[in-house]
């Protein structure tokens, strides 16, 4: 089932999304398939001109390709005190 499953989770990131929400945090670099997905939305990435990779910074855990500045992030904590005063 692995193999069939990291298959898959690769097709649907690197074919079929049409986004890639990630919730970045130390529990999202250490685990094993988020990283599958973030190598494949990342390869796709590089192929295609539109956002495709939607990272949305949980803490302030560094992932290489995400947090390093080539992709533009959205910390929570201010996404959540612009909600809040608007509320």
């Amino acid at each position: 089932m692995g193999q069939k499953l990291e298959k898959y989770l690769r097709c649907v990131y690197q074919e079929k999304a049409a986004y890639c929400l990630m919730f970045v945090s130390r529990q999202y670099r250490d685990k094993v398939w988020p990283t599958t997905e973030r190598e494949s939305a990342l390869a796709r990435s590089l192929c295609q001109q539109n956002e495709y990779i939607l990272p949305v910074r949980m803490d302030q855990t560094e992932i290489e390709g995400i947090t390093d500045g080539t992709i533009k992030y959205v910390p929570l904590r201010s996404t959540l005190r612009r909600s809040s005063r608007n509320s």
